[in-house]
């Protein structure tokens, strides 16, 4: 189901770069409490878990979008939403986000899904009376989307939301070479390589070409030279076809609400899946502006952040029905 969102961008934010810089950039908001704990993987890495909020009713997964954290606004700004609605739950940062280089050479991607199975079905195990929601942003709700098709997950899990995926990640590559948006690139692409390049002073051998890893200035080049051999593709149009959620979503089963915006300036329009596309559990809010992890409504002066109020509202209904 495809449905026309009631979102409405005030008239000095119709712009989606500046929806997308004012969420990302301006407002300061406080952390909540975090207790941070390290699950063991099996694979001898591992990944940290950031818990936040109360910590006996239902749960929130939260998994960030690319090179962020919990410190990320719009990560800060729903953990905080959760904890003054006395929820709770954690974020958990894919190998190498939480300030420290994973120990493995692999570390995450579009599609990559089993750290996600692996730690929703953690966490089940040691909540096993708790219901369980999860929220995935930009290339975590990718993962998120990829993990629901492909991935046994617990039963607990009675709702996802994802927020500004890219369901073809190819889509994003071409996009962000065009006008102001290879602004966004340049700063990713530089994080990404920043990223590569703390794992190889901390000893860990990548196994990838460190010129081309020093040449990399957009994502196809990056997704080419590191992404791709790290990970087992065939290179980054491998990885593009083999990662896209858009061709799994009708797969999709459980419960899904996903929030997209028209104007998303890191994203073509073209990769907006259509209404048979999708599951029969799954919907897909649309909305004219919004940015990327933007939609910002208010005034300069006292602006509202409707995404973690409408992502509060939607899992508060949803809990309500159980």
């Amino acid at each position: 189901m495809v449905l026309a969102s009631q979102f409405q961008a005030p008239w000095w934010l119709r712009n989606p770069h500046l929806q997308t810089l004012f969420a990302a950039t301006v407002r300061k908001i406080n952390k909540p409490p975090v207790r941070n704990e390290r699950l063991e993987t099996p694979d001898g890495d591992f990944l940290d878990l950031h818990w936040f909020g109360e910590q006996q009713g239902p749960l929130v997964i939260i998994f960030h979008g690319l090179e962020g954290c919990s410190d990320s606004n719009y990560v800060r700004g729903l953990m905080r939403a959760l904890t003054h609605a006395k929820l709770g739950g954690a974020v958990m940062h894919f190998r190498g986000c939480s300030g420290e280089a994973n120990r493995k050479r692999q570390s995450y991607h579009c599609g990559h899904t089993v750290d996600i199975a692996w730690t929703l079905n953690k966490i089940a195990l040691t909540h096993p009376k708790q219901q369980l929601c999860t929220v995935g942003f930009s290339i975590g709700g990718a993962a998120l989307l990829n993990s629901l098709a492909q991935e046994r997950l617990p039963k607990q899990l009675i709702y996802s939301l994802v927020v500004s995926p890219p369901f073809e990640p190819r889509s994003g590559a071409n996009r962000m070479n065009k006008g102001f948006s290879q602004l966004y690139q340049r700063f990713l692409v530089k994080d990404c390589v920043k990223a590569a390049k703390a794992k190889i002073r901390a000893g860990i051998d990548l196994g990838i070409d460190l010129e081309q890893l020093e040449k990399a200035k957009t994502f196809w080049q990056f997704d080419h030279h590191v992404t791709a051999p790290l990970h087992g593709f065939g290179g980054a149009d491998d990885y593009y076809n083999r990662a896209a959620p858009r061709q799994r979503l009708k797969q999709i089963e459980r419960s899904c609400h996903i929030i997209h915006a028209l104007d998303d300036p890191f994203f073509e329009q073209s990769m907006i899946p259509k209404a048979d596309e999708l599951g029969e559990n799954t919907i897909l809010e649309l909305c004219q502006h919004g940015g990327h992890v933007g939609f910002v409504t208010g005034s300069f002066w006292k602006p509202n952040f409707w995404l973690e109020n409408r992502l509060l509202q939607l899992i508060s209904q949803k809990l309500k029905e159980y």
